[in-house]
């Protein structure tokens, strides 16, 4: 027997009548969009979808909500294109775990409406080998090769987010380089630390999104 996970419907009244809608369409009326999962293409495909549609839709800013434990590169520098583009303010919000393409993700956002809540982590490291990797001489030395562009491409981008220079940036990606949320403000990786008070109205898509 197959399982799925079913997202939870909140039931509205209108004209139409008390009908279910998901969580996830109410936060998109909200210009909100959650990255909750590992960032694979069909993830960032997903919500690349939605920020062409909310695009469209208005210039109002979008709130995006990151709890991840990162993923594919190539996928989260496809997600990073588009943000870089998108018209409208992207409000980027660390809320669990930004790790790997997810920190990256979380510095990428509009520069002043990059936020963590208080007690969210931040990680950073070089780009890993895949699980189960091998094969000849040659094959090895083209992954390696590979890695090292990625990594001096993310390293240029945090450098660029950060206003760090690039020497700080490469020595936090050579090992496991955890931040609190206060150490992530000070590398510049976000603009501010939402204190618990204001948590709920901040992720909630803040003053411009009410």
């Amino acid at each position: 027997m197959s399982h799925y996970f079913e997202r939870p419907s909140i039931l509205v009244e209108d004209s139409n009548g008390i009908h279910a809608i998901s969580s996830k369409s109410l936060l998109l009326k909200r210009r909100i969009i959650h990255l909750e999962e590992d960032i694979t293409g069909a993830a960032v495909n997903e919500i690349i979808r939605q920020l062409i549609l909310l695009g469209a839709q208005s210039g109002d800013p979008v709130t995006i909500l990151i709890d991840t434990n990162g993923g594919s590169i190539q996928a989260g520098l496809q997600l990073i294109d588009v943000l870089e583009s998108c018209p409208c303010i992207i409000r980027t919000i660390a809320l669990g775990n930004a790790c790997s393409m997810g920190a990256v993700i979380l510095a990428a956002g509009t520069p002043g409406h990059r936020a963590i809540s208080s007690r969210s982590k931040v990680l950073l490291h070089e780009p890993l080998v895949g699980v189960g990797v091998s094969g000849s001489a040659s094959r090895m030395e083209s992954i390696a090769n590979d890695l090292k562009e990625r990594r001096e491409t993310i390293n240029r981008l945090l450098a660029w987010y950060t206003g760090q220079d690039l020497a700080p940036v490469q020595e936090a990606t050579s090992y496991n380089h955890c931040f609190t949320a206060d150490e992530a403000r000070e590398f510049g990786l976000v603009d501010s630390v939402v204190a618990d008070a204001d948590l709920f109205a901040e992720i909630s898509g803040g003053e411009n999104n009410a």
